[in-house]
């Protein structure tokens, strides 16, 4: 969705894209520390650096800094690499929305409240905002809409893979989104083209993680576990599931890069 452009100058990156550069910049030191194998000295500058501090949990911190072998590096590392990741979604989600008063942005909070506040699944939560878009109460009745042989063409879909589409189980291809929004929703289009790759990148994030937990579960009751897991089974921040995690921390995100735009900061990785 948002590619480097690498005849470009970084002033043209999109704002997403210029805070992963200044990202890279300021991880070189503690990438050098962490070859070197002083795990305690990558910490702390971690901690040292405005870019990366918020990434670093208290758990994570610790965990980092009590790493005693490329071995134990594994599940703090995934831990950070999954704070990343969500700030990049939230940066991401930021540059688009800035200066629109249209509906093209990508509000991604929208995957992540289920019914009732309830913790949301991202692929459920893009079949409900679907539904919201298409003006539809019903999977019957949308799949009614899409069978109008007037107008545009028809779109073939059932009540069955709406079923999947509603429980999470899969995501529509893209493709399908497209014809979907041209024939009920046409200025819905790119807001739902943008928020099904956030909810397939969100997706991915919480299958890799709930499947590394899956592999350490195994092992929980080794005496070793405990420190050779650290920060895991808990997710960043103290947080109980990937769900909650994604809750509590893609606010403070959006808030986050809001706030660095605000104040100016539009080319991170020049500051």
């Amino acid at each position: 969705m948002d590619g480097f452009h690498k005849e470009a100058p970084i002033e043209e990156y999109s704002y997403a894209n210029r805070y992963l550069v200044a990202l890279e910049a300021s991880l070189v030191e503690p990438v050098r520390l962490i070859r070197e194998q002083d795990f305690l000295g990558a910490t702390r500058a971690m901690k040292g650096d405005e870019l990366t501090a918020p990434l670093l949990s208290p758990e994570m911190s610790h965990a980092l800094a009590a790493v005693t072998s490329q071995q134990r590096l594994g599940p703090v590392q995934w831990a950070i690499t999954l704070e990343t990741a969500l700030s990049h979604l939230a940066a991401w989600s930021v540059g688009i929305e800035e200066g629109r008063s249209d509906t093209a942005g990508c509000d991604i909070s929208a995957l992540l409240d289920g019914p009732g506040g309830r913790r949301g699944i991202p692929g459920a939560q893009f079949y409900r905002v679907l539904m919201r878009a298409t003006q539809q109460e019903s999977m019957m009745g949308l799949v009614n809409r899409l069978s109008d042989p007037h107008g545009s063409p028809c779109v073939q879909l059932s009540v069955e893979t709406l079923k999947r589409w509603s429980a999470g189980m899969t995501l529509p291809e893209e493709e399908l989104i497209q014809r979907i929004a041209k024939k009920c929703c046409p200025d819905q289009e790119e807001r739902l083209r943008r928020l099904l790759w956030a909810a397939r990148y969100l997706t991915m994030l919480g299958f890799v993680t709930e499947s590394r937990l899956a592999d350490m579960a195994r092992y929980a009751d080794a005496p070793w576990a405990a420190e050779l897991f650290a920060p895991w089974p808990t997710f960043p921040f103290g947080c109980d599931s990937f769900q909650s995690w994604c809750q509590q921390r893609y606010p403070f995100w959006y808030r986050y890069h809001q706030g660095r735009l605000a104040a100016g900061d539009r080319c991170p990785a020049a500051s």
